[in-house]
């Protein structure tokens, strides 16, 4: 496959790690082997402004509770939001007003025609809290044209923002929301961290967890972007169609059947010391729809140009909870030098970044997950010059010492490869290796050039 027309990969997730990588699988003597880690790239999709949910939480729910109403009869995305637009901040609490008093009128009614099974109790819901709305429903309205459609704005990430910042509290949403508004041209992580520094508590939190996924921003040039506009709009069609499916199976149930089953929940909320919740039948049917899709989850996204198997781990991840680190000082100051460590947890060996002549491994705290398995390590640093390689190695316990003193000595190369096979089953360090060997032998071609040009220089 061509590496510049790669397949671009999402895996839902539900919750964003930071640090995963995408490693590739070797099979060597029946083991997998997860080899050559490559960073993760999240590419932003714009997905049509119908098709995202901008409303509060429970919104939607809570209309469909008191429907029909003034000629509307089954939901319907237009006639939930044009209610909602109707309301601002300080009337927000009015849908749970109107619930109230349509909920009212109709128990009345039944009352009266004296409805042999009454199912009034299953289709409208007994809570009269408030909807929590931080942001102003003219600002959602606004934010859903045509201006923001190419933008950060149109896509599922922020759709799952702006359900947060409905949230905020003292209705300060709104000046969260103006952050992003004004920094279209950044990285949305970047902007992610911006409102998380203005905010506290859970908040804080939940939108710093968002900064740590490292979102960036809609690349309109990248060659995915059309299909996976046209991907992502049509599995938001192909969810929005089964969920008005599911309610249609919910509604089709006759009263005898709902009766039944609200009787059959009450008992068993009863019997468990739970609060009787109606309408939480209804729930687990929609429920059914399935969670856990591209369409609506979080995802970790790569690109991959090669056949066989692909992991999507971490070893960074097992470092949350603090690390030991390890310093290793090259005595040689030659920029050729590469120092690897072998990883026990992931079973991968990974090179190690080189600066000022110092290296540092990471590992896990002492006593926290993996650190068990990190007690017999193996580290090494290897190079070439003109006249052979040159090698260092230790095992050692990481949680035992804090520094290792690299000097390498020259080592033939069939005993370094023996080492290799041991602990690189995928060859990288010798790939590498066999590219610094051309470098040399380039470096040399262009010095025997050079002296024959000097001669000449000379002669004439």
């Amino acid at each position: 496959m061509n590496p510049d027309r790669s397949l671009y990969v999402e895996v839902p997730t539900d919750k964003v790690k930071k640090g995963m990588m995408a490693f590739k699988g070797e099979v060597e003597n029946g083991k997998l082997n997860w080899v050559n880690p490559k960073p993760l790239k999240k590419y932003l999709v714009n997905v049509d402004f119908e098709l995202l949910d901008f409303l509060p939480s429970g919104f939607d729910e809570k209309v469909s509770t008191f429907l029909p109403y003034k000629g509307h009869v089954e939901r319907s995305n237009e006639f939930t939001d044009s209610l909602y637009y109707s309301l601002n901040i300080k009337g927000a609490t009015g849908i749970e007003e109107a619930l109230y008093i349509r909920k009212k009128k109709i128990r009345k009614r039944q009352r009266e025609e004296d409805y042999k099974n009454d199912t009034s109790d299953f289709n409208i819901t007994e809570s009269t809290s408030a909807i929590n709305c931080g942001l102003d429903p003219l600002s959602v309205f606004t934010i859903k044209s045509n201006q923001y459609q190419k933008t950060f704005i149109a896509t599922k990430e922020f759709e799952a923002r702006v359900n947060q910042l409905h949230k905020v509290s003292n209705n300060k949403g709104e000046i969260f929301l103006n952050m992003y508004l004004q920094n279209l041209t950044k990285n949305l992580s970047e902007v992610d961290a911006m409102v998380a520094a203005g905010m506290k508590g859970k908040m804080a939190l939940t939108f710093r967890r968002f900064s740590k996924e490292g979102l960036t921003n809609i690349e309109n040039l990248n060659i995915y972007q059309d299909q996976l506009n046209a991907f992502y709009n049509r599995k938001r069609k192909e969810k929005y169609k089964l969920m008005l499916q599911l309610q249609k199976e919910l509604d089709a149930m006759n009263n005898k059947e709902l009766t039944q089953l609200s009787k059959r929940y009450k008992e068993t909320a009863q019997s468990n010391n739970a609060i009787y919740n109606p309408t939480a039948i209804s729930f687990n049917l929609i429920n059914k729809i399935p969670q856990r899709s591209v369409a609506t989850s979080s995802s970790y996204s790569f690109q991959w140009a090669t056949a066989g198997w692909v992991n999507i781990d971490a070893y960074l991840h097992l470092l949350e909870k603090g690390i030991k680190k390890v310093e290793m000082r090259l005595t040689s100051t030659k920029e050729s030098t590469t120092v690897y460590q072998w990883l026990n947890v992931i079973n991968n060996l990974t090179p190690l970044l080189i600066e000022d002549n110092v290296a540092f491994a990471a590992f896990p705290k002492k006593g926290e997950r993996g650190s068990k398995k990190m007690r017999k390590t193996f580290c090494f640093a290897i190079d070439k010059d003109e006249e052979g390689y040159l090698w260092y190695e230790k095992k050692y316990n990481p949680y035992n010492t804090s520094v290792i003193e690299m000097d390498l000595k020259r080592k033939d190369i069939d005993e370094i490869q023996l080492i290799l096979k041991k602990y690189d089953p995928g060859n990288n360090v010798s790939k590498r290796l066999n590219s610094l060997v051309k470098l040399i032998s380039a470096r040399e071609l262009l010095n025997n050039k050079l002296k024959k040009i000097i001669a000449d220089k000379e002669i004439k």
